[in-house]
């Protein structure tokens, strides 16, 4: 393909197999195109990416439906959420040494009124 080609979006055709005796027999997918996935009970089946138009396969919590979401984009919220975590840890451990800071100056401070009002009275 040229560099100035586009691509095609990738599609992709679920195909699923399951093993009945010693055979394994392709599996229809329900109405939805999923297959059920009975040892881990989730649903697989083909989404369309939106970032570039074609297909990627999901798996879908039969509960609600929803896709559970692909590993690279739970790996990134994961590292983001942690960065997140990181930064708001920082930003309370500085301000608790601004706080410990200030409360060492107010004890000076307080000493230093103290020593002033002894020394004139």
């Amino acid at each position: 393909m040229d560099a100035g080609e586009e691509q095609e979006p990738r599609r992709i055709t679920l195909l699923a197999y399951r093993l009945k005796g010693r055979v394994y027999e392709p599996v229809a997918p329900d109405e939805k195109g999923r297959v059920w996935l009975e040892p881990v009970g989730l649903w697989l089946g083909v989404k369309t990416n939106p970032d570039t138009g074609g297909d990627c396969v999901a798996l879908i919590d039969p509960a609600t439906g929803l896709e559970i979401g692909d590993y690279t984009a739970i790996r990134r919220a994961r590292e983001e959420a942690q960065a997140r975590a990181a930064e708001a840890e920082t930003r309370a451990s500085h301000a608790e040494a601004r706080a410990t800071a200030a409360e060492e100056r107010v004890r000076q401070l307080e000493a230093d009124l103290i020593r002033l009002r002894r020394r004139k009275s």
